[in-house]
């Protein structure tokens, strides 16, 4: 049996794995079926039910049901592939800059070793659980997507050790605790060093330049999940612009996934 706090800690990190995973999706290229499971009834209530519980969290205002909101009536509105893949395209390009920069590397530190350090970085935190890119996707590590997918499957780590930890009988559940502990510990260094750091800029960005299109709506989600994360671990929320470094000396190897899977990062050899 589990106590209700911990069925509710869980519920809270499931809850997050379907924002995250949502965040994960739309910053890929469009599909008919990533579309068509956002704008289906089960789709738009999974999406309501998660950000109700995490705003029940909060002593203050909803902060996530306003946003999912948006974006539910914004996905329904988007009927045409073609205009948003033409609005995907517009937005992200064919290049690692493009209108909207997806990359955490593209911004800040302009020293010559900052970037392949940070990549380096990046990369660690998927090897340390397992992940490594798809073989068949040419996506950088700090896409974006990537990134909210890495934060996507902590949090199912998270509620996968919270019910095996919290078990009467099992297997191990201090085994589990120390794993929870070093998943959350994870979490929050992630956060505070790489999406919480640029993701809040990026949103900002894409929020201006498409302010009442798709693709402005996920990213107010993103900006609010964001704002909510950061706020639940205590780190500091990045600012809200930040500067893209010098691409003069750019040679990011860089590339499209094939647009059908979650992006970039599935289980490997640490």
């Amino acid at each position: 049996m589990l106590s209700a706090d911990r069925s509710q800690m869980i519920d809270a990190a499931l809850a997050r794995s379907v924002l995250y995973g949502v965040m994960t999706r739309a910053f890929q290229p469009p599909t008919v079926a990533a579309m068509k499971g956002l704008r289906s009834n089960e789709g738009q209530r999974t999406l309501r039910d998660a950000a109700q519980l995490l705003d029940a969290e909060r002593a203050q205002a909803p902060l996530l049901s306003p946003a999912v909101e948006a974006l539910v009536q914004a996905a329904a509105a988007q009927t045409r592939l073609g205009d948003l893949l033409k609005d995907y395209s517009a937005l992200f390009g064919h290049t690692a800059r493009g209108l909207i920069c997806p990359y955490e590397t593209e911004y800040g530190s302009t020293a010559a070793f900052a970037q392949p350090q940070t990549m380096a970085d990046i990369a660690g935190s998927y090897r340390a659980f397992g992940l490594r890119r798809r073989s068949e996707s040419d996506e950088r590590v700090d896409h974006i997507g990537c990134e909210c997918e890495f934060v996507m499957f902590l949090a199912l780590k998270e509620a996968y050790a919270l019910e095996a930890s919290g078990e009467e009988s099992g297997t191990e559940p201090e085994a589990y605790q120390q794993t929870l502990e070093e998943t959350r510990k994870a979490g929050r260094l992630f956060l505070r060093d790489h999406l919480g750091r640029f993701g809040r800029a990026f949103a900002n960005t894409l929020v201006t330049e498409a302010p009442h299109r798709f693709y402005g709506s996920v990213a107010r989600l993103l900006d609010r999940l964001l704002d909510f994360d950061c706020e639940r671990l205590g780190v500091p929320v990045g600012p809200a612009t930040l500067e893209l470094r010098s691409d003069a000396e750019d040679e990011t190897p860089m590339g499209c996934g094939d647009g059908e899977q979650l992006i970039q990062i599935q289980r490997g050899n640490p």
